[in-house]
């Protein structure tokens, strides 16, 4: 059941809020980040890397290509962007997720050298999953239900390019953490060592937990509607599936970068603009 210009376009809006906040959070994670020296880290340097695939991937949302052509220039960009940072983050996900065991299990912290080979390899892969449809001309990326993405006849190209690699990659999140929990487990510390593990063995859960809450029912959509036919709720569910797909850097904010260092650090901000303020008012 095709969509109207109408029904797209309540879409759209309905995007609007949850990208903007996604791309304005990740906006001040990537700025603290450059600006603060006490978050120069490799882990926030690694969280800094997944912020930019999400503000990309909410930013190309917010365009508006309800009522566009399917080879008009803003489609096809929508597209492209949306294909690279989807499973982008994922894989990059996946990478933070082995240099967390790499680091807490076996105590072997990755240089950044390694790090940034590893995003070599994402950029690789990504740039290669993007280039695919284009080589299936005619039928590539193309206006779908709610968005430009692959064409909706291209059942191939959509299972290889993302459904089936993202569905690899969060068993393999969710057996990297379980390894972790399993070495927190069976590792005694102090009292505070014991504080921080219980904090941290909480968020491991949530990791894999946030992609399949912000692309389940979009994986869930497409197989209903590809294998199946079943396309009756098509419009409720692509405005379901959009808002949560958006909503994914800013969940990604609250998981990944929201901690006690993060937060100290914008108090800290808060305090020097009230300071500052004060002077200036004096």
């Amino acid at each position: 059941m095709e969509l109207s210009v109408s029904q797209r376009e309540n879409i759209y809006l309905a995007m609007i809020g949850p990208a903007s906040l996604s791309c304005l959070t990740c906006f001040i994670m990537i700025f603290m980040i450059i600006l603060c020296k006490n978050l120069h880290t490799m882990p926030f340097l690694l969280i800094g890397i997944l912020s930019t695939f999400d503000i990309v991937n909410a930013g190309a949302f917010l365009i508006p290509n309800y009522s566009t052509d399917n080879d008009s220039f803003t489609c096809q960009l929508q597209a492209v962007l949306l294909n690279f940072t989807s499973i982008g983050g994922v894989l990059w996900s996946t990478f933070i997720a082995f240099y967390l065991y790499f680091s807490v299990v076996k105590e072997n912290m990755w240089q950044w050298e390694t790090c940034i080979k590893g995003l070599g390899c994402v950029f690789f892969l990504c740039s290669v999953d993007t280039i695919i449809p284009f080589l299936n001309v005619g039928k590539g990326y193309d206006k779908t239900m709610g968005w430009c993405w692959i064409n909706t006849e291209e059942v191939a190209l959509r299972m290889c390019l993302f459904i089936v690699p993202l569905w690899i990659l969060v068993p393999v999140n969710c057996f990297v953490f379980l390894r972790i929990r399993r070495y927190f487990n069976i590792c005694l510390g102090d009292e505070e060592t014991e504080r921080l593990k219980y904090k941290l063995k909480k968020k491991l859960f949530l990791y894999p937990l946030l992609i399949i809450f912000c692309y389940g029912p979009y994986t869930i959509k497409t197989i209903l509607h590809t294998f199946f036919g079943m396309n009756n709720e098509e419009y409720w569910f692509t405005m379901v599936s959009g808002i949560l797909r958006c909503l994914h850097g800013f969940l990604n904010f609250l998981v990944y970068g929201c901690n006690n260092k993060v937060k100290g650090t914008i108090k800290k901000c808060v305090k020097r603009s009230e300071s500052q303020q004060m002077f200036m008012n004096h």
